[in-house]
């Protein structure tokens, strides 16, 4: 059954070492709005895994509400948490990036890319780390696909 296979591989997949260095370094600056924003400018495999998994979930939600992460819950709740996570910043940011702008097909076109070429299943990320001389200049979007 691919289909099957395919939810094997997943979960399956580890994150790296170049993924763990995206996590502490938007954690460790969590608190720079400019900074942490930049979080979905070069999405890593592991990205790409988080954010269709959540697309698939948003999508299969049916008449249930999703409570958490939506575009209104994002600012109310990380007040409740213990400490920052990346993957809530991840969501966040791309919520606003592509929900909150009615960008949504967009978003979705970009997943769908990133998962026919296999990236999602792929060890070799194409995050590199910001200069923190600007940590605000990132590659385009249109340069990250191969």
């Amino acid at each position: 059954v691919p289909h099957m296979e395919l939810g094997r591989q997943l979960r399956e997949c580890q994150i790296t070492a170049e993924e763990r260095n995206k996590h502490a370094f938007y954690i460790q600056r969590q608190s720079d709005q400019h900074c942490s924003r930049t979080i979905v400018d070069s999405l890593t495999p592991d990205d790409v895994r988080i954010l269709t998994e959540s697309e698939d979930e948003w999508n299969r939600r049916g008449h249930f509400e999703i409570l958490y992460p939506t575009l209104q819950s994002i600012t109310q709740y990380p007040q409740f948490f213990q400490q920052p996570r990346y993957y809530n910043m991840l969501l966040a940011n791309w919520l606003q990036r592509y929900r909150g702008n009615r960008q949504e097909s967009r978003g979705l076109a970009l997943l769908q890319s990133y998962c026919e070429q296999g990236y999602h299943l792929s060890t070799e990320s194409r995050w590199k780390t910001p200069s923190l001389k600007n940590p605000y200049q990132l590659a385009p979007l249109s340069q990250n696909k191969k």
